[in-house]
């Protein structure tokens, strides 16, 4: 059987059998499954890594956020409170009768 170089370009005499060249395919496929594994291996842990790297990053951000924030001091808690009293209190008025008594107002709160 002749097979041709390709870097020399001259032809090459090698007996091979078709089960060589067989076994010769089967081998290349192994190995280049085990490529494909080792490869999907990797990739998978820098991608978790990169992951990880992100969230911390994120979560970096909401700490910064919740330090800065504004937390509102007990005398506005109270005053917006009592706001919102007198908010209920005026929309605790009897309901005006309705033309459709299964259609009812509900109270808009912002």
């Amino acid at each position: 059987m002749l097979i041709f170089s390709l870097t020399t370009g001259c032809a090459l005499q090698f007996p091979l059998t078709a089960w060589q060249l067989l076994l010769a395919a089967c081998a290349l496929l192994v190995c280049a499954a085990l490529l494909l594994a080792v490869h999907h291996r990797i990739r998978r842990a820098a991608q978790h890594a990169l992951l990880f790297e992100e969230m911390l990053a994120y979560l970096a951000r909401i700490a910064i956020a919740l330090e800065q924030a504004n937390v509102p001091t007990s005398d506005e808690i109270a005053a917006q409170f009592l706001r919102d009293l007198a908010e209920i209190e005026r929309h605790d008025s009897p309901p005006q009768p309705a033309l459709n008594p299964k259609v009812r107002q509900m109270p808009f709160r912002p």
